[in-house]
């Protein structure tokens, strides 16, 4: 019995880029990696978490005024 694990081929995790085919593993990228730039925010974000926050206290808070009185 021991002599068969021996002799089985051992796992290994192949190096990053390396690929059976020879190309690099990532090619392109869907996400860039930038310096955020403070000097023009991006308003429509802004406005779409404040505006998201708004409602959610809205929900919540008409949920528990017709839930509790």
């Amino acid at each position: 019995v021991g002599g068969q694990a021996a002799s089985r081929p051992r796992c290994s995790v192949a190096a990053p880029g390396s690929l059976p085919t020879g190309e690099p593993a990532f090619t392109r990228s869907a996400f860039v990696a930038k310096k955020p730039n403070y000097d023009q925010p991006n308003w429509f974000g802004v406005g779409l978490a404040f505006s998201t926050s708004a409602a959610l206290w809205a929900l919540v808070s008409v949920f528990v005024w017709f839930c509790w009185t």
